[in-house]
């Protein structure tokens, strides 16, 4: 039934992201908590905008209707953050810190502004919530749900 995959996928999406993450809130983990939140945030895209053959379109997408306004002109940049992060261990365009919430946004030439690790998980935490809240009310975006789950990039959300 679908109502019982929205309820596991919910459960399972907040016990391995929005619990997980703030381990890694540390000297040793907060570099690695980027590359989760910016996951977390790509996997929800995915579900959400499944007729997007496009990862990076996804994602902006998502960022644009589910995360606070202020990180909606970035979403191209965060994109770009996103693939260095993963694959470049390289924080491209950003200053990455933690436990700074100060320093969160601030303007910081070369770069387009600091990150701090728990304030962008908050946003990720913030629009999650929003979705999965969209999630359960909303048909079309179920359906959206659906589509994704029986898709060749989809698939349930398990973990043992």
């Amino acid at each position: 039934m679908l109502s019982d995959e929205i309820d596991n996928f919910s459960k399972r999406y907040r016990d391995t992201f929005l619990r997980g993450i703030p381990r890694l809130f540390n000297d040793d983990g907060a570099y690695l908590s980027f590359g989760c939140i910016f996951s977390g945030a790509e996997a929800l895209a995915g579900y959400r905008y499944p007729n997007e053959p496009r990862n990076g379109l996804r994602f902006k997408q998502f960022i644009g209707d589910y995360f606070d306004p202020q990180y909606h002109p970035l979403a191209d940049k965060l994109w770009e953050l996103r693939n260095s992060v993963i694959h470049g261990f390289s924080p491209k365009h950003f200053a990455l810190c933690h436990g700074q919430t100060h320093m969160h946004m601030v303007k910081s030439p070369p770069y387009v502004a600091v990150l701090n690790a728990e304030n962008t998980f908050e946003a990720l935490h913030d629009a999650a919530e929003k979705y999965l809240a969209d999630l359960a009310a909303s048909t079309a975006i179920q359906q959206f749900f659906e589509t994704h789950l029986k898709s060749v990039k989809g698939g349930g959300f398990y973990v043992h």
